[in-house]
């Protein structure tokens, strides 16, 4: 009671300090200049061509293309990831491409992007867009029949009807995909046409084509020697590592951490089962008894309502309970039953004969939700064009010209064959209780559809059932026994040593995360996870993480800043390598008085092998021994008649005499050489120049310390 006294006296001056702290809160962000001001941390998602790109500009961005392609509905999360995603590469393309374009004067006019509509070329954006993914083939539609190709006049016609629409706004990204291609087109032949392959480079490409050598060798391969005969220590992988650790595959161009993890599976036990079980059993005669299904299983049930009352053909009904739902009365109840890890309680509420599947075509007319007029005037023009389409039975025509669903209007409007599940309620409802040829008008959320069923399965009879579901999945009391165990081995491993030689529990390999990584490879929602691992010291032990049906406990091994790896992330990469040259010193050791071939094939107990031809520019070897550089190169630095010095090779040991040389023409005509050479240089800067960019306009990603 004192303290509570105390504080009371002092409550002018509390007052004053949380009035100084809320306004040090709220100006924070104005004088930290995109830096938190209470922790200091930057709250830029990255910086590109030394412009800092502040998240909230960032989340501004992608919420307008959320907005744009999802609506009011809005976009779940793996949603939002590929939109931040593409967000972030265009974002890219605008500070690195952009300028590049305006520095060279380049653009597109309205007449290159109308001769582009014109002149649709396979595998352009517009070709894409008319074509369907599932077959690879135009849609038939917009199909010439001549070519198979796309007809253009009809391409034309669907993207005019499109842009005099409500909807010309859609017009707009597939207008803007067609010039960002037109103009990444026109920088690439740029930079294409600037590399020019000279004479001199010609003639030395030619030479290392046409001058071929007959060769003879041996080889010793390493897995000739099995790797237990060989000691590998700590020296040899620091010593290997010294030697390549220059080479690119050792550079780190972000943070990288690696660890290691037990973890602790929680399953449900004997008792957590019985318990769910008799949970669904105390629900069964009420299930029984209560004439309104959808609201008790709304109520009770884990599955929405949409999906637990549902009509099923007999083949669907599950097999536990499938004779007795047959078999049984209107509103009976069936279970409790385990099915696919749940418990259910089944209650048949009507059978009827409908179609398992249905082919229809529609035509709609978007309409705003509660925008009671709008939909009456829809439903007015859609009853005008359905007088039309049963007069003139031209349905598709009619589609194409009229609908405001772009994708199937570009179809005649048709949805090709669905089954129940794949359709709105109402739109399913009628399409499925219908019969062919019947011409519903429904509302949706979409708007007012138009429907035209075409085609349907035969009837059989389905089974409306209502289903009140439990997961079987562990109790609170056995997910916390669990997380005792996993805190005890936490706190009992806490060292390195400890960790990786716990008995009784299964420690995974070495696992690395990168910086830039949305979590940890193989667990899902894992970003609290990945956290810790980038805020945590080498060496450290976490505490249990709840991921799912388990605990994981991590503990942090190494950590590889940015730049070059270390030799404990290296290690990975190198073990065989490092096993291999050792295993080459002992074979060269062999070798210390060998003469001649023979003597090298009696000590390999090898046998000779030849190639008849070999130029410089194979690279590869035959007989299945792959890409060996150091043995092609030693070839041809060695004369006609003399034997090689042993070469290291990436397979084993060689050694090898040239044969033969045969040298190159003195005659050659290398316009073939230069248009060859040209081409594969054309073939690169399409692959590599955006990554050249970014380089040179430097890129920084920050992204993942905020998602």
């Amino acid at each position: 009671m004192a303290a509570i006294g105390t504080i009371r006296k002092q409550s002018g001056l509390l007052i004053v300090l949380i009035g100084m702290a809320m306004v040090l809160f709220l100006l924070g962000d104005f004088f930290s200049q995109g830096t938190n001001f209470l922790t200091g941390e930057s709250q830029d998602v990255g910086v590109i061509g030394g412009d800092a790109i502040s998240l909230q500009d960032f989340e501004i961005r992608v919420q307008e293309s959320i907005d744009q392609q999802y609506g009011a509905e809005g976009a779940n999360e793996e949603a939002r990831k590929t939109l931040r995603t593409r967000v972030w590469q265009q974002m890219i393309m605008e500070r690195t491409l952009e300028p590049e374009y305006n520095q060279l004067g380049l653009s597109v006019s309205a007449d290159e992007l109308l001769d582009n509509v014109k002149n649709i070329q396979p595998g352009s954006i517009l070709y894409q867009y008319f074509t369907d993914p599932q077959s690879g083939q135009v849609i038939e539609q917009f199909r010439d029949p001549q070519t198979g190709g796309l007809n253009s006049a009809r391409v034309l016609q669907a993207i005019q009807n499109l842009i005099n629409s409500e909807n010309a706004r859609d017009w707009l990204p597939i207008e803007n995909a067609i010039k960002q291609d037109v103009l990444q087109s026109k920088y690439i032949s740029l930079l294409s046409k600037g590399l020019i392959i000279s004479g001199v480079e010609a003639d030395q490409i030619f030479e290392e084509r046409q001058r071929v050598v007959s060769v003879s060798y041996v080889v010793k391969e390493y897995s000739a020697i099995d790797d237990s005969e060989i000691d590998v220590t700590e020296a040899d992988y620091q010593s290997y590592f010294n030697e390549h650790s220059e080479e690119a595959r050792f550079a780190v161009e972000e943070e990288a951490r690696t660890v290691r993890i037990v973890e602790f599976a929680v399953n449900a036990t004997e008792e957590d089962i019985e318990e769910i079980r008799l949970e669904l059993d105390d629900l069964r005669e009420d299930f029984a008894n209560d004439s309104n299904d959808t609201a008790f299983v709304a109520e009770n049930s884990e599955t929405p309502v949409e999906g637990a009352i549902v009509y099923v053909p007999v083949d669907i009904v599950d097999p536990v309970i499938r004779d007795s739902v047959v078999n049984g009365e209107v509103g009976e109840v069936h279970g409790p039953y385990l099915s696919l890890g749940r418990y259910f309680l089944t209650k048949l509420l009507d059978t009827k004969a409908t179609p398992d599947s249905v082919k229809a075509s529609h035509i709609l007319l978007t309409t705003e939700e509660g925008d009671t007029a709008g939909i009456e005037l829809a439903k007015a023009k859609l009853d005008s064009i359905k007088t039309v389409a049963q007069r003139s039975r031209n349905f598709a025509d009619l589609a194409t010209e009229f609908s405001e669903d772009f994708g199937s209007a570009q179809k005649g409007g048709d949805l090709d064959w669905f089954t129940k599940g794949r359709m709105v309620p109402e739109f399913e409802a009628a399409s499925f209780d219908g019969k062919v040829g019947d011409m519903p008008i429904v509302v949706s959320q979409f708007g007012v559809h138009l429907i035209y069923i075409t085609e349907q399965t035969e009837a059989k009879m389905n089974y409306l059932l209502a289903n009140v579901d439990r997961t079987i999945e562990p109790s609170k009391s056995t997910s916390d026994e669990m997380y005792k165990g996993a805190s005890k081995f936490s706190i009992e491993h806490n060292t390195m040593d400890k960790f990786t030689t716990a008995e009784g529990v299964d420690v995974k390999a070495p696992s690395t995360i990168i910086f830039s990584d949305e979590g940890l490879r193989g667990y899902t929602n894992s970003s609290d996870i990945k956290r810790w691992i980038f805020e945590a010291s080498a060496g450290d032990i976490s505490s249990p993480f709840e991921n799912g049906n388990r605990f994981l406990v991590l503990a942090l091994e190494d950590i590889s800043e940015k730049g070059k790896m270390t030799l404990e992330s290296a290690k990975g990469l190198i073990e065989q390598d490092v096993m291999n040259a050792l295993k080459a010193e002992r074979i060269l050791s062999e070798l210390a008085d060998v003469t001649s071939l023979d003597d090298a094939a009696s000590k390999f107990e090898s046998q000779l092998q030849k190639i008849e031809t070999l130029s410089f520019a194979d690279g590869a070897m035959s007989g299945g021994l792959g890409r060996e550089t150091e043995f092609i190169g030693t070839i041809f630095s060695t004369e006609s008649g003399f034997i090689s010095k042993p070469v290291v090779g990436n397979r084993g040991v060689f050694v090898a005499r040239v044969d033969n040389i045969i040298d190159a023409p003195a005659e050659r005509d290398l316009t073939t050489v230069k248009r060859e050479e040209s081409a594969n240089m054309s073939s690169r800067v399409n692959g590599q120049f955006f990554k050249a960019l970014q380089d040179e306009y430097g890129v920084e990603d920050n992204r993942a310390r905020f998602y």
